[in-house]
């Protein structure tokens, strides 16, 4: 261990390649014994840490402290770690969240530190945190400008000596230059990286799956044809950090069909809840019949009394609920809370509910009265739509770095797959777009050219985005992968997430315990009454 960790501490500490560092990291501290991985997690969170206060740009710079967060957060033996990184983070930006969390972490540390006069004097800072939390709300955090997309900069004699000979030749010529046979490219690759089996696999993938752009899972290396593929296997396989028995104790967003029925209808009318349960009742087999159109059945009796205020009450209901649903932030808890209060108030079991289709449309919240509706707006109006835990400024990190490592222009394939055809827009001007799908379109060279003149010089421009300045060699260079240039960040933001879900998974598991410490209060009490009734037939028989 000696030995890694020395190799480790060199390249972290050094971090003239904390990608290589983050790396390594990565792969031995998932097989390494407890005092090893809380060794790799220690170096982790340094790195991050430094990246994120050398960071000019604010977004990136709440990303990176939020990851380090992460990291000395699993160092349990060590809480003062994770204490003064939460206060690095918190005299950053001001959020109740990490203030909570700042503060939390702050008496661990005191408490298991108390001997020591240094970190005592974080005792004011403590006092601070909470002073603020009690204040409630606090500023949004601030958001900087977004990335630039870095780029070397060309010798500008050769730029010009380049642009000269280019505005010099016909068009025809111009047009066939756009055209690169396969066949030579791949003799340069070789020539230049010697990488040419890689090329191969590459144009092996575009042919079978049309596309230039794939995206791989780092943790399992699946592949996906989709962004949104990849964010939901990340989503629902790596991100949790969780075994699938455990993810029964998440909350889960409301499904997708029951949240498009909440805007299909935007006047929601009370039911007779009592005539409709005498039909339930009475009228089994028709009631199962009844037609339901976007999830909402016309068959249902209307109420006849309090009509308007109910009616009030169900349209700011309605309105909170498509806030939630746009974003997304309604979870699903709020459908069964609507069940439990049809099972208590209407008295008829959750199977009859079903049977009458009752749960799987929110039509069921007009069946209440006026009470219950006054509940379920006070616990609506409980819930958050905006997030104040820096999701914008993560979101905006990320975007970011997917941005710088995009590239201008489309890259099409002739009918045979012999030539590849480079954007015709390199002909007529700048390119000012990016190619974030990468889809693969076959193209006859002599349709898709046509008799295009060329304007200006883009297409320089566009090569000199990758030309080699070190001069060391001629030419120019391949750009880097992205892995080289987002692994940290990727890195940071999987940390936060498992930071999230963690804090996510003890707060439901506190939940969870007050719901079994209340169902056995109430069986206590159901016990305590029907003793109380015994006692008290035992008296009046004496």
């Amino acid at each position: 261990m000696e030995k890694k960790e020395e190799k480790f501490s060199s390249v972290a500490r050094g971090l003239g390649n904390y990608v290589d560092a983050l790396k390594m990291i990565n792969d031995f501290s998932s097989s390494a014994e407890r005092e090893e991985s809380e060794e790799f997690d220690h170096l982790e969170g340094e790195i991050l840490e430094y990246l994120g206060k050398k960071s000019t740009n604010p977004a990136l710079k709440f990303t990176f402290l939020l990851g380090s967060v992460s990291s000395f957060s699993k160092l349990e033996r060590f809480p003062l770690y994770a204490a003064f990184s939460l206060l690095n983070l918190v005299r950053e930006y001001k959020s109740v969240v990490y203030n909570k969390m700042a503060s939390i972490y702050t008496q661990k540390a005191l408490h298991f530190l108390k001997p020591i006069d240094r970190f005592l004097a974080e005792r004011l800072t403590l006092e601070t945190l909470e002073a603020r939390i009690d204040k409630g709300p606090v500023p949004e955090m601030p958001v900087g400008p977004p990335l630039i997309r870095i780029r070397l900069v060309p010798d500008t004699e050769d730029y010009e000596r380049q642009k000269s000979y280019w505005l010099g030749l016909d068009d025809e010529f111009k047009r066939n230059f756009l055209k690169v046979p396969i066949s030579e490219f791949k003799t340069y690759v070789e020539a230049k990286t010697g990488a040419v089996k890689d090329l191969e696999i590459v144009l092996k993938y575009v042919k079978k799956n049309l596309k230039w752009i794939a995206w791989i899972c780092r943790t399992c290396s699946k592949k996906f044809s989709t962004r949104q593929a990849c964010h939901d296997h990340l989503e629902q396989e790596h991100a949790t950090g969780l075994i699938p028995s455990q993810r029964m104790h998440m909350p889960q967003r409301i499904s997708e069909d029951w949240a498009d029925k909440v805007s299909s209808v935007r006047d929601w009318k009370p039911v007779d809840a009592v005539a409709a349960v005498q039909m339930i009742k009475d009228q089994s087999a028709h009631v199962k019949s009844f037609v339901y159109q976007d999830g909402w059945c016309n068959d249902w009796p209307l109420a006849t009394d309090q009509v308007i205020a109910r009616s009030q009450l169900l349209k700011e209901i309605r309105s909170l609920l498509v806030t939630f649903i746009q974003h997304k932030v309604l979870s699903d808890s709020f459908r069964e809370r609507v069940v439990y209060s049809l099972v208590l108030k209407l008295g008829i079991s959750k199977q009859k509910l079903k049977d009458c289709r009752l749960l799987e449309t929110p039509q069921s919240i007009c069946f209440l009265e006026c009470d219950e509706l006054n509940r379920i707006l006070v616990f609506l109006r409980k819930i958050k739509s905006k997030r104040d835990d820096g999701t914008n400024l993560v979101c905006q990190a990320v975007d970011g770095f997917l941005q710088s490592s995009l590239f201008r222009g489309k890259i099409s394939v002739d009918l045979q797959f012999s030539f590849l055809l480079l954007d015709k827009q390199l002909l007529l001007g700048e390119l000012k777009h990016y190619d974030d799908e990468g889809k693969l379109q076959f193209l006859v060279p002599s349709d898709y050219y046509g008799k295009v003149r060329s304007r200006g010089d883009a297409i320089l421009t566009w090569l000199h985005d990758n030309v080699n300045v070190s001069q060391e060699e001629d030419g120019f260079v391949f750009p880097k992968p992205p892995d080289a240039n987002n692994y940290g960040i990727w890195l940071a933001v999987l940390r936060a997430i498992h930071l999230t879900v963690s804090l996510l998974v003890a707060k439901i598991a506190r939940k969870k315990q007050l719901v079994e410490d209340s169902n056995a209060l109430h069986e206590v009490w159901i016990s305590a009454l029907a003793i109380a009734l015994k006692r008290s037939r035992y008296d009046d028989l004496h």
